[in-house]
């Protein structure tokens, strides 16, 4: 959903690179909600043409139909302030989705 750069953060942020705040994650995975904070961009190309990653045998298709959806997820624990430390991960993520040209 969205152009690229269509940004989705946790419900309740007040991040102003925010488009829509409908991220919500599993309350039992965190003890603290405040402690995290969440969100997903669009990244360009919109689509991503030929899907490019290999699949294993019992997974594969055929590739030249499928492009792909990249998204960037940015998820950061900062519970620094009650000594319980601080992390960060940001990943890429390719969805595969049906190619336009079929």
């Amino acid at each position: 959903t969205g152009a690229v750069g269509y940004t989705i953060c946790q419900t309740g942020s007040t991040n102003p690179d925010c488009n829509t705040t409908t991220l919500n994650y599993d309350t039992a995975v965190v003890a603290d909600p405040n402690l995290v904070s969440a969100l997903v961009t669009r990244e360009g190309p919109l689509v991503l043409e030929t899907f490019p990653v290999r699949l294993s045998e019992s997974q594969a298709s055929s590739s030249p139909s499928f492009d792909a959806a990249i998204f960037e997820v940015q998820v950061e624990y900062n519970g620094s302030g009650e000594g319980l430390g601080n992390a960060a991960i940001v990943q890429g993520v390719a969805v595969r989705i049906a190619s336009s040209s079929q």
